[in-house]
């Protein structure tokens, strides 16, 4: 187990994934001071209860390490800063709520077998984003997925449009599950896409997520 100082957001972090973040209530100020002076990460955690700006939280207890990338500080204190997702935690107990929340955590790893099916989900996927280009006119061009099943499971999780819990479950799924419900989630979009008049279909599925704080 590990201290961990923790921002509740109303947002899911994949490992892999990028959040920008503007940093401007007090506590999460001395937070994320905190984290570049001593050059640590932070975790992100969906709220469960409660509010994302100026009162308490109740968050998911799985969450995401996000990695500082670049940060900006603003002359009235603000800070800008990109994040990068990187590992999967489990929340044990939590140390301080005071100024921000502090907890023991988990880290988690993803077990890898050979039942996983990503080359299912590489496959369908190609397939889904040829049909949404020629649905709206635009030139079909190849996509880089990652060839590591837990990198490509969490690239598509974060990118598909879908509501908080629904990723925040993928979030805290096993591999296997995960890929089996991305491929599910993809044949039923597949299925949808002849019935969307094409002005209405997305141009670029979102492979980012921002929140602002």
């Amino acid at each position: 187990m590990q201290r961990l100082p923790l921002f509740p957001l109303n947002v899911v972090l994949f490992p892999g994934a990028q959040l920008p973040l503007h940093i401007f209530e007090p506590r999460y100020r001395t937070m994320i001071s905190r984290c570049l002076e001593e050059s640590k990460p932070f975790g992100v955690v969906l709220i469960r209860e409660g509010v994302e700006v100026g009162g308490s939280s109740v968050p998911h207890i799985i969450g995401t390490t996000a990695e500082i990338q670049s940060a900006y500080r603003l002359a009235d204190g603000r800070i800008y800063i990109v994040t990068e997702g990187r590992q999967r935690f489990r929340i044990n107990y939590p140390l301080s709520v005071d100024p921000y929340m502090v907890a023991m955590v988990t880290m988690l790893d993803d077990e890898v077998n050979e039942r996983h099916q990503a080359a299912a989900l590489t496959e369908l996927y190609s397939q889904y984003h040829r049909t949404v280009a020629a649905a709206t006119g635009m030139r079909s061009t190849t996509i880089d997925l990652p060839s590591d099943p837990v990198a490509l499971s969490y690239m598509l999780a974060d990118s598909m449009q879908m509501s908080l819990p629904i990723k925040q479950h993928w979030l805290e799924s096993e591999l296997d599950q995960r890929i089996d419900e991305l491929i599910e989630a993809l044949q039923f979009e597949l299925e949808l896409l002849p019935t969307i008049p094409p002005d209405q279909l997305d141009r670029e599925p979102p492979f980012e997520n921002t929140s602002w704080n």
